[in-house]
């Protein structure tokens, strides 16, 4: 969130005066964006207007990540932010929500008075509850065990374009990763019910969604905490069928859970682009052990040989994690030569970050910050130069692409093939001198130039 721009000073008798306005901040993953809009469904519905970040306003919320400690910070930067402005008198009151306020509420309310109310991410759906006890003076600290699960009938207000929105699926983790503290945050696994996602899905749809994006903690384990069964083909061939809908991406598919049934699904229900998103984290079996992830190297091979076999066009990103304690320059070496050997067309690098409420942080060699900062970039230059090569080997070719909106240059467009994410990926720059594009809108694309992350082309008129 910016400064606000204008100043407006809230005076002592003023403070007993009912919140109606409220500016929101945003912060971390996709996961945390639709609890965002949740948010701020709830309290649109309840009556609460809306104001830009940089308004003065009754209330401001910031909804935090705590994933990593670059994370974190961010998340305390913006608090310390806000408190700044409530000290001002640009705001009268201050809220925290998320992950960080699920962890820490109590440093948190120690540390920075300026806090109002902290509100963990097993509360939120009493958001706008909670901003009406603002004006009571009362500090609140609603934090409970995560058990919460939008429906369908829950408010949403939209924080992306309405042609592509992220869908939540499930929400929580029964995988206790070594290094990651979000079952901690989020609860156990719990799956929405197929019928509430394709209801939603089409009510999406009619106010003009094209792409859904399926998002949780862990896509693939999808309907296991029901029945101890993969329920994501039922759902992926039920969305499938949905008029008007011209694209459905998975993402966050862990690899023990990726099993043939849903591979098969990927490929045989067509609106499901062939974009697979499986964070990896390492390759090493004793890394992959100690992280606890449940599968080793040869059958990650499998795995891969199994998606690009099966799914055509199959497009894999993923993420690795360099500088897990004890990782051996011999042990990153090979984890680089995998990278080289596999050639995805999209890697994120992750520098480890120590947890202490996680047993990899208690592990001894603790592996020095310069050296998972020269891991990291090593990494990030090997993939440069595969992503660069492949997507040079698209040229010539033509692509459907999902335009998002206009580039700085006259004629210029920004879109996306299936190859690309929102967000995390490179954009396709599309040139169309005779015809305008609107956002939403898919276009044939021929490709005619590519760097490591974007791609470029003109238009095929018909």
């Amino acid at each position: 969130m910016s400064a606000y721009s204008q100043t407006k000073h809230f005076k002592s008798d003023s403070l007993d005066a009912p919140v109606t306005t409220i500016a929101f901040t945003s912060l971390g993953c996709a996961k945390n964006l639709v609890d965002s809009e949740v948010m701020l469904g709830l309290l649109n519905s309840d009556g609460y207007r809306l104001v830009t970040d940089e308004q003065p306003c009754d209330v401001a919320i910031v909804n935090t990540c705590g994933f990593i400690d670059s994370s974190r910070k961010e998340s305390v930067d913006e608090i310390l932010h806000l408190a700044e402005l409530k000290n001002k008198g640009r705001i009268r009151h201050l809220v925290v929500a998320g992950c960080l306020a699920q962890k820490f509420s109590k440093d948190l309310l120690k540390e920075i008075p300026e806090i109002d109310a902290a509100v963990g991410t097993g509360e939120f759906q009493k958001i706008h509850l909670i901003v009406r006890q603002l004006q009571n003076r009362r500090l609140q600290e609603a934090v409970a065990y995560p058990e919460f699960l939008y429906d369908e009938t829950t408010p949403r207000i939209g924080l992306t374009a309405p042609h592509s929105r992220y869908i939540k699926i499930a929400e929580g983790c029964n995988h206790t990763c070594s290094f990651c503290i979000i079952p901690q945050m989020r609860g156990a696994y719990r799956s929405r019910p197929v019928s509430s996602i394709v209801a939603e899905v089409r009510q999406l749809v009619k106010q003009g969604l094209k792409e859904a994006c399926l998002i949780s903690q862990e896509t693939t384990y999808y309907g296991r905490d029901m029945d101890r069964q993969y329920h994501l083909p039922k759902l992926l061939e039920q969305l499938n069928q949905i008029n008007e809908l011209r694209w459905i991406r998975l993402f966050y598919n862990h690899p023990q859970h990726m099993a043939p049934p849903i591979i098969e699904s990927i490929a045989k229900n067509k609106k499901v682009v062939p974009y697979i998103d499986l964070p990896l984290q390492h390759i090493h079996d004793r890394i992959l052990k100690s992280m606890n992830r449940g599968v080793t190297k040869h059958k990650t091979k499998q795995l891969l040989d199994q998606i690009r076999n099966t799914i055509p066009g199959a497009v894999l990103r993923t993420s690795f994690i360099v500088g897990y304690p004890g990782e051996t320059h011999e042990e990153f070496e090979e984890l680089c030569s995998f990278v080289k050997e596999t050639r995805f067309d999209h890697v994120g690098v992750f520098t480890y970050s120590r947890e202490t409420d996680v047993p990899s942080g208690h592990l001894p060699d603790q592996i020095a910050s310069t050296v998972k900062k020269t891991r990291y970039r090593r990494l990030m230059k090997i993939q440069q130069s595969i992503s660069l090569e492949r997507n040079r080997q698209l040229v010539g070719s033509d692509a459907e692409v999902l335009i998002e909106g206009r580039a700085e240059k006259p004629h210029w467009y920004i879109g996306r093939s299936y190859r690309q994410a929102p967000e995390i990926d490179g954009n396709v720059y599309v040139e169309s001198r005779n015809k305008c594009l609107t956002p939403g809108s898919f276009v044939t694309v021929r490709i005619n130039d590519a760097l490591p992350y974007d791609l470029f082309g003109k238009t095929i008129e018909s």
